[in-house]
Order: C-alpha cells, then sequence, then structure tokens
C-alpha cells in the first residue's frame, strides 16, 4: 500500500499548535496515528498531503514526539480506598464505633447514613473496615 505524508497540526489549547508531518496510507489513519503520539491534544487538524522535501518523524521507533515516552497506553493503577483510621483522628473513630454499634442493634445502612449525614457506600466501607480491624488475626487466636 502506498504510503502517503500528511501535514498536521495538534492543539492542546493552550495557544501554542504542534505541527508535524506523520506517515500514513490515508487521512484517517493518520488522524488516528496523530491521537496516539500527541497524547492529550484537543484536536488535530490534517492540513492536506506533505510533500517529499519534509522531514518525516519515524513514529514506529515507539517513543513519543514531545514527552519521550512509550506509545502504548499505561494501565490506570487503582487507588486503594483508606478507611481505616488515621493517627489523632478521633472523631472518625467514635463515628466508625457508634455506626458499628448501631448496626448491632439492628439499624440498616441506609439508615445509619442518614443518622450520621454521610452516604450508604461510606457506611459500608466503614463498617467493613472496623470489623477487619477489630476482628482477631489467625495468629492472635
Amino acid at each position: 500500500m502506498i504510503m502517503k505524508l500528511f501535514r498536521v497540526i495538534a492543539s492542546y489549547g493552550d495557544g501554542n499548535p504542534k505541527k508535524t508531518v506523520i506517515k500514513a496510507r490515508n487521512g484517517l489513519e493518520a488522524h488516528d496515528l496523530a491521537f496516539k503520539v500527541y497524547g492529550g491534544a484537543r484536536s488535530i487538524t490534517i492540513l492536506g498531503l506533505g510533500s517529499s522535501q519534509e522531514p518525516v518523524p519515524d513514529l514506529n521507533e515507539g517513543s513519543h514526539l514531545i514527552f519521550g515516552c512509550e506509545l502504548t497506553p499505561q494501565p490506570k493503577k487503582k487507588k486503594k480506598r483508606n478507611c481505616s483510621p488515621r493517627s489523632g483522628d478521633a472523631a472518625r473513630l467514635s463515628r466508625m464505633e457508634l455506626a458499628f454499634q448501631m448496626r448491632t442493634d439492628g439499624y440498616t445502612q441506609n439508615r445509619i447514613a442518614e443518622e450520621l449525614g454521610m452516604s450508604r457506600g461510606a457506611v459500608r466501607r466503614m463498617l467493613t473496615s472496623y470489623t477487619k480491624q477489630t476482628q482477631p488475626t489467625k495468629s492472635e487466636q
């Protein structure tokens, strides 16, 4: 298949668009490749076909034109929620104890959430982390 040179502008919205030449089979492929190369760009504009005198960056070498990093996107790391009390956080600990006491008295998680002014999910996470903290481990038994 014939490879063509496309003149491309990548705009980030900061007033400093990046101009480059991309080698691709068609305009759609050039557009997609430009979005891969210029990650975070708000828009990609194809100006037209480029001439053979323009320098063509080698996009297959695996480095990003701007940042010098890999083209393959890295998977996002999940943030671990920490509902355990921090040192000196007495109010949170007392709220956890109150929620646990209300739960043992037969209150539902919805009612506990209403009483404490929290979301139901926050109450669920709080109760789960509180029970994990208060349960003895296998080595302690």
